[in-house]
């Protein structure tokens, strides 16, 4: 079918990056529990492909190795969209 087709993908960046973060890193970043925690888990497990930009979390003073498991830091975010592109998929 059509829909078993489609690839789902998001891309954080920019003052959203912190959500990235692994619950304890992200704790250690904001002094709060993470909020979207569950939410992440349950859209990678439905098949979601999560990015972070790598440029926004140097930018933001980030570690890298507090990234969730679950989620991939591409090199910018510009460069993952640019290759997203190159393989057919739409910007939307």
């Amino acid at each position: 079918s059509p829909v078993s087709h489609i690839r789902k993908f998001e891309l954080v960046q920019g003052d959203a990056t912190v959500v990235a973060l692994d619950d304890a890193a992200y704790k250690a970043a904001t002094g709060q529990a993470h909020p979207a925690s569950d939410l992440l888990t349950k859209l990678t497990k439905a098949g979601v492909e999560v990015q972070v930009c790598g440029q926004s979390l140097a930018r933001k003073g980030l570690d890298a190795g507090g990234v969730r498991k679950d989620v991939q830091v591409a090199a910018s975010a510009v460069s993952a969209v640019i290759n997203w592109q190159a393989r057919g998929y739409a910007y939307v």
